[in-house]
């Protein structure tokens, strides 16, 4: 019996062209299954067991290892086409008149444009790919030009487009991203569980997001102080202050664990600039997870690491207050003693 081997696949998520070139987009959930239909390229290439990588035009929304694939006969869809040639193949344009322009040479749309596309309702062959069990979150810590690098083919615009299994692996070694697990045979997939959206009302930093993805870019999935770890855990730490400086620099910036980037703007961990080595607040000797960090290498390049001066500024100014708490526990330490005698 031949074994099937693994593929990887580009998955382009409903934005940009693969919206308006000739339908409406998918209702894809991006960290749970893919839509696409038999329209799409490459659509009864894919197989069960497959490494796929979410992505937008602008890089990576994660990784996973494909858990089954539903199939839907018969599923009507609505076809946009150009009223001149029928073809699917036009663009759509935000700030100009007429709206589409055909990208058929030759053709009257491609040198006129037009206002409204010919509109028809068409039996197609659905696939929903499910890899929610198997996920793992990037968040752009791949970027679009790294996956064009590993890409079988030319054509950046296909929805599914093949990727070299070894490049999409080195890939994510680089990043500390370990690769997804692949499905145990005959277990059932992991079912999307339906869900919705509601509206809130915060305030949030403008420009944190691609600060976010910068670090990414950057550093991989990789803490500072603590190594590699999942994205879920990693968040985007300035150096200096935002409040008082509010500025987004990437050479000021870390991507630091939840709890350790707490840690930080409390000024209880700091980074000692001359030895590039973690310091912690004498509050934290009673607690073996952070101890063990104290007098630990960062977890960076040399070459990589953020900001000296800046590493510099928290680090002075953390460590004068913890000379002064430590300072004021033996005084209580000392009278409470005096007290008891």
């Amino acid at each position: 019996m031949r074994r099937w081997r693994v593929q990887a696949w580009s998955l382009l998520v409903a934005e940009g062209e693969r919206r308006f070139a000739g339908n409406e987009g998918y209702e894809d959930v991006p960290d749970s299954y893919y839509l696409y239909d038999s329209g799409v390229a490459n659509h009864l290439n894919v197989n069960k067991g497959d490494l796929v990588v979410l992505r937008t035009n602008a890089g990576s929304l994660g990784v996973a290892k494909i858990e089954d694939i539903e199939v839907e006969e018969n599923h009507l869809k609505k076809r946009l086409r150009c009223p001149f040639c029928k073809k699917m193949r036009f663009n759509e344009r935000k700030f100009a008149e007429p709206k589409y322009m055909c990208r058929r040479e030759g053709c009257q749309g491609y040198v006129e444009g037009f206002n409204q596309a010919a509109e028809s309702m068409e039996s197609v062959t659905r696939f929903r790919a499910i890899y929610q069990g198997t996920w793992r979150p990037l968040t752009g810590a791949l970027t679009a030009a790294e996956l064009d690098a590993v890409a079988l083919t030319k054509s950046k615009q296909n929805a599914i487009r093949k990727l070299d299994v070894e490049g999409v692996e080195r890939l994510l070694r680089g990043v500390k991203v370990p690769l997804p697990p692949t499905p145990p045979a005959g277990a059932a997939p992991t079912k999307p569980i339906a869900a919705g959206v509601t509206t809130s009302l915060v305030k949030v930093r403008t420009g944190q997001q691609e600060f976010r993805k910068a670090l990414l870019e950057r550093y991989g999935l990789v803490c500072l102080i603590t190594g590699p770890a999942p994205e879920q855990a990693l968040q985007a730490a300035h150096l200096r202050a935002f409040a008082e400086h509010r500025r987004h620099l990437p050479e000021e910036g870390a991507l630091l664990r939840a709890d350790i980037h707490q840690l930080f703007d409390k000024g209880m961990i700091a980074v000692d600039p001359g030895s590039l080595t973690v310091a912690i607040d004498p509050r934290l000797r009673d607690y073996g997870t952070y101890a063990a960090l104290a007098g630990k290498s960062l977890e960076v390049p040399r070459e990589q690491v953020p900001c000296l001066e800046a590493l510099s500024d928290h680090y002075t100014e953390a460590t004068s207050r913890w000379v002064q708490i430590d300072v004021s526990w033996r005084s209580i330490e000392v009278e409470g003693l005096t007290g008891h005698r």
